[in-house]
């Protein structure tokens, strides 16, 4: 199942009174205010954006995620399909003080550049052209009116409220109500509890019944 972006016009049109010609904000308009909810979803949850590519690698150890990328998620694979596991920097630095020395190779660890999302450093240094597989939060797209929104369906509701919000903002009558907070409240608790619900689903416990789940 899927959802495309007339179906949040329509329910974002119902929900600030905006469903008769002429309209007060055109179409357009409204799903500008869209796309503009799903750039705010992806930096307040990158993982519902998650995409995997293979890269190519530059010389040394200091590697880039692709221009689309908001966050580096995670490199989980070298050419030959060996994992590769993340460390801290300050462990490797510790346990290994010239790992950018050593000997350019297939990546065995890799670390995260703590001033960029989207940098991170391999070790062994890469050779030029070797290959990673790699996870990252990728930018949504600019959509049109016919366009798929890719997220599950369950986050329908989610897009709308916040487009709803963005939308009443504009009033300074509704957000003086309080209506506009009222949308931005619901946007934002509909993503925090998609957080709080992986305590329940993304454990070694998630299937044991209630009073066997180990504290």
């Amino acid at each position: 199942m899927s959802f495309t972006v007339a179906d949040v016009l329509l329910d974002v049109r119902e929900l600030i009174q905006d469903t008769k010609a002429p309209y007060r904000y055109s179409d357009d308009f409204v799903i500008r205010k869209i796309n503009r909810t799903l750039s705010r979803m992806v930096v307040l949850r990158p993982d519902l954006f998650t995409t995997v590519a293979n890269i190519t690698c530059v010389s040394g150890g200091l590697q880039s995620a692709p221009a689309d990328s908001v966050r580096l998620m995670d490199v989980m694979s070298n050419a030959s399909g060996s994992a590769v596991k993340e460390v801290s920097q300050d462990v490797q630095d510790m346990m290994i003080p010239a790992w950018e020395a050593l000997t350019p190779g297939p990546a065995v660890n890799w670390m995260r550049y703590p001033r960029d999302p989207n940098r991170f450093y391999v070790s062994p240094s890469a050779v030029p052209g070797a290959v990673l597989s790699i996870s990252y939060a990728k930018a949504p797209a600019v959509l049109i009116s016919s366009d798929t929104v890719v997220l599950q369906d369950a986050y329908m509701p989610t897009v709308i409220d916040g487009t709803v919000w963005l939308m009443e903002s504009i009033d300074a009558e509704s957000v003086e109500s309080g209506r506009a907070k009222m949308f931005q409240d619901s946007f934002k608790d509909q993503l925090t509890a998609g957080l709080s619900a992986r305590r329940l689903t993304d454990s070694g416990a998630a299937a044991l019944p209630k009073d066997e789940v180990i504290q």
